[in-house]
């Protein structure tokens, strides 16, 4: 088995775009902080019941999908992902469905079983999908913090401001850089807790990803991402609708 194609696909909505009760200054939960870090979805504040979020292409194209259910302990019972991806020019569609039982969250990923086990605080610990095993860790403050895998050499590294937001995700194999991400903020503030500049470096090309997105008492309702890629100065769009329900 090809270890690094393996931990790739392991980790496909990481690369590309969170204990249960503790509340960070802007009312996002840590667990849906993690979530919305593992699962690709934009972090809600308040006490959520339900998100679903759907991401189109400027043509209309459904891009990205995500339906997520967390308890009244804040806790993830169940999650859909489907998303499709363009990489090196082949399309590339990924579906993901998982429920919670008990100490872990099970079900199918590409139509593979796939099982992540949970700590006594919700937290994923590891992923596993067929003979290979993700392991993600915590700092202290209950965000996560690294992926690795005895598996292979890839790893993320992943940093956050003092509101708990992700600012840097660093993507390994062994000595070799994969790519670098720094995100800046436009506002601290909570009514704007999204708005900001993304960069991606790779060894070859930048990324950048602007995201402005409208809010209903601080909630956000719709995203837009403007998307430009070096070389070659590439501009596409990408706009967001964003459902939530709260307990």
């Amino acid at each position: 088995m090809n270890t690094m194609k393996t931990t790739l696909a392991l980790l496909l909505p990481v690369l590309l775009l969170t204990g249960c009760k503790n509340e960070e200054p802007q009312g996002v939960s840590t667990t849906v902080r993690n979530m919305s870090t593992l699962f690709r979805f934009e972090p809600i504040p308040g006490k959520l019941k339900s998100t679903h979020q759907t991401v189109f292409d400027a043509s209309g194209e459904k891009q990205n999908e995500v339906t997520a259910r967390v308890d009244q302990q804040g806790c993830l019972t169940d999650v859909v992902v489907t998303s499709l991806y363009l990489i090196n020019n082949r399309e590339i569609r990924s579906n993901t469905s998982l429920r919670r039982d008990k100490d872990t969250l099970v079900g199918e990923e590409n139509g593979k079983p796939v099982l992540m086990k949970l700590d006594d605080k919700c937290n994923v610990v590891s992923k596993t999908l067929g003979d290979f095993t993700l392991n993600i860790s915590y700092n202290d403050r209950g965000l996560i913090s690294a992926f690795s895998s005895n598996q292979s050499h890839l790893r993320i590294d992943l940093t956050y401001d003092e509101q708990g937001r992700m600012v840097r995700r660093n993507i390994m194999e062994g000595a070799r850089l994969i790519s670098d991400d720094r995100q800046t903020f436009a506002k601290a503030e909570a009514d704007k807790l999204l708005d900001g500049v993304l960069i991606t470096t790779y060894p070859a090309s930048t990324r950048e990803i602007a995201t402005r997105c409208e809010y209903q008492l601080g909630v956000p309702v719709s995203c837009r991402y403007t998307i430009k890629t070096t070389p070659g100065d590439t501009v596409t769009e990408r706009q967001a609708k964003l459902v939530s329900e709260f307990y």
